[in-house]
């Protein structure tokens, strides 16, 4: 893990050095970064990577990794997929004119799926905590709980499908 930390570390200022070179002023941190960026590769060489996805499956929770994958692609998530949602652009080139949405562009059904993915795992920790707790009393409210998220679910579906 700490290796697969350091190759991050690697490319991430590999990545703002490149950048920096292409402007057309100088950075102070730059040389600072450089002997950093050096000193890593001096000390672990291209260190290995860990497969993400790889790991999830050796670990059995291959399924859950693909749901975190998709959100992280989700708009409160700070990458750049996520923050493309916040920006159009209009032409090429030097006509190219870019334009920043203070306000997200909300998609069909963006809160129901995100309640659904929210309730879901919630839902579930409860269960499994009521059966590590030995099966208490709250069992048939979860299980009430369960059968009602089931249907909304199952209503969300229908509406979107019909959308």
């Amino acid at each position: 893990m700490e290796l697969d930390d350091t190759a991050s570390r690697m490319k991430r200022a590999t990545g703002l050095l490149e950048w920096t070179k292409a402007q057309n002023q100088k950075f102070d941190f730059a040389e600072t970064l450089a002997d950093f960026h050096s000193g890593l590769k001096i000390k672990h060489g291209k260190p290995s990577t860990i497969s993400q996805k790889t790991a999830a499956d050796d670990g059995g929770v291959g399924a859950a990794y693909i749901v975190y994958r998709e959100l992280s692609g989700d708009a409160a998530h700070p990458s750049a997929t996520s923050l493309s949602r916040h920006v159009s652009w209009d032409g090429y080139g030097d006509e190219a004119r870019y334009t920043l949405h203070a306000l997200p562009i909300e998609e069909p059904f963006a809160v129901e799926d995100t309640l659904e993915l929210a309730c879901n795992p919630l839902l579930g920790v409860c269960v499994a905590a009521n059966e590590i707790l030995g099966g208490t009393n709250a069992g048939e409210r979860l299980s009430t709980l369960a059968d009602e998220f089931t249907k909304l679910s199952g209503e969300n579906k229908t509406a979107r499908d019909a959308a």
